[in-house]
C-alpha cells in the first residue's frame, strides 16, 4: 500500500506540476516501484490459482499430478510471454519507428494499438 501511495503522489506531483521525468533517478525509481507492485500482484494471483487447484484436488476434480501439470504449464506459458515481451521491446528499439508519433493513429481494441499500453510500451498490437 505504501508503494502505491508513493507512486500515486509522484504521478500527481508530476502531472499537476506539468513536470517531465527530467530526473532520471526518479524515473528509474518509479519504474522500479511499478515493477515491484506488478511482481507482488503476480505472486498473489499465483497463490490464488494454487489455492483453487488445491480445492479442485480436495473435491476430486483433478489429481495432484494434474494440478502440478497445470502449474508447470502456467509457468511455461508465463516464461514464453516474458520472452515475447523482450523480443517485442528489442524489435521496437531496432525498427526505427517512432511509436510516440504513431500513437494518434492507433485504432481499435479500446484505443490500444501501436503505442505503449498494457505491455508497458513494448507493443500493444
Amino acid at each position: 500500500m505504501k508503494k502505491i501511495l508513493i507512486v500515486g503522489l509522484a504521478l500527481i506531483g508530476l502531472v499537476g506540476g506539468g513536470w517531465v521525468f527530467a530526473d532520471r533517478a526518479l524515473a528509474t525509481e518509479t519504474v522500479a516501484v511499478f515493477d515491484e507492485v506488478h511482481q507482488e500482484r503476480q505472486q498473489e494471483r499465483q497463490a490464488q490459482m494454487t489455492e483453487r487447484l488445491d480445492e479442485a484436488v480436495a473435491d476430486g476434480v483433478i489429481t495432484r499430478d494434474q494440478k502440478q501439470a497445470l502449474l508447470d504449464k502456467h509457468a511455461e506459458m508465463r516464461e514464453k510471454h516474458e520472452q515475447l515481451r523482450e523480443e517485442m521491446h528489442q524489435w521496437r528499439e531496432e525498427s526505427g519507428i517512432d511509436f510516440e508519433a504513431l500513437a494518434p493513429y492507433k485504432g481499435g481494441c479500446g484505443g490500444r494499438g501501436f503505442g505503449p499500453g498494457r505491455m508497458r510500451g513494448f507493443g500493444g498490437f
